[in-house]
């Protein structure tokens, strides 16, 4: 047994975990894939009951990127058939960034004040949905030299003291607030089922009077909105019948916006939708799946 999630990811996986390496990934290939907890143990078992890698082809060789919260999730150090493992090798690039760390993404580009000025910016508006969290970044201005210490202390506190839920979700959307203040430009899509990771999002990004142009370039990817991606890009009805009772579970709500005569309404709807329906609706081109 390995005496810590740190020991385990550099001697068991290849994931890449030098800041310096990651920054450049982002850089030169411009997206990345952030992935939850809960799409990757859906995207395990059918991998691991069915041998299928439909979410894998989808991301064309772009990066995707985990989190220490998301590692410690999937309990992938006590995972001792390295079932997760399997389905991550599959992937060419694994980024992994600790949420202590995330500053360090921005210290390759900035001198240390500005370093800290935009890090408390992205932690801002990660934190929108966290009012004591957002209290604790003012606080932190104030003690600017110490700042990203006292905020992910704050962090850490927060999620202790509330059993560590929704961390996970969090803790992507702080790295996709920290690649916002990076140089480059990186589309950044969020991948999960749990609908706390999208209405996370919806309001530091797409409700909040601080609107940034980094908006444009943030997209959402459940299970539902792969598969009527899949099929746009091979419409055969046949192949999405088959996806369909692998991925999707009817149980689970879908956001999305009807279309009435091929014009899409704007009435944002969030609803049970079974699979038989789902198939027509998606074969038929009269919904447009947002999560």
């Amino acid at each position: 047994m390995y005496e810590s999630l740190d020991q385990f990811i550099q001697t068991e996986t290849s994931f890449i975990t030098d800041v310096e390496e990651i920054v450049d990934i982002l850089y030169d290939m411009g997206q990345v894939f952030l992935y939850d907890t809960s799409a990757i143990y859906s995207h395990e078992l059918t991998f691991h009951h069915h041998n299928d890698l439909t979410f894998h082809k989808y991301t064309q060789g772009f990066p995707i990127l985990l989190t220490d919260t998301v590692a410690k999730e999937m309990r992938i150090v006590e995972d001792q058939d390295y079932r997760y493992l399997d389905y991550l090798s599959n992937f060419d690039k694994v980024l992994y960034v600790k949420e202590e760390n995330l500053i360090d993404l921005l210290k390759l580009d900035y001198e240390l004040g500005a370093t800290r000025s935009k890090f408390l910016i992205a932690s801002d508006r990660a934190f929108t949905s966290i009012q004591l969290l957002k209290e604790q970044v003012k606080v932190a201005k104030q003690h600017f030299s110490k700042s990203e210490q006292m905020i992910f202390s704050a962090f850490d506190s927060f999620f202790l003291e509330n059993g560590n839920t929704n961390r996970g979700e969090l803790s992507l959307l702080w790295v996709s607030t920290i690649i916002e203040q990076l140089p480059g430009k990186t589309t950044v899509t969020f991948v999960g089922m749990d609908h706390g990771l999208y209405d996370f999002v919806d309001r530091s990004y797409f409700t909040t009077r601080k609107t940034s142009p980094f908006s444009n370039v943030i997209t959402f990817l459940s299970n539902d909105t792969l598969l009527q991606s899949c099929y746009r890009n091979n419409p055969n009805q046949e192949a999405l019948a088959k996806l369909i009772p692998i991925y999707r579970s009817p149980d689970r709500k879908t956001c999305y916006f009807r279309k009435v005569n091929k014009v899409l309404n704007l009435n944002q709807q969030k609803e049970k939708i079974g699979n038989k329906e789902f198939e027509q609706l998606v074969a038929n081109d009269e919904i447009e799946i947002i999560y």
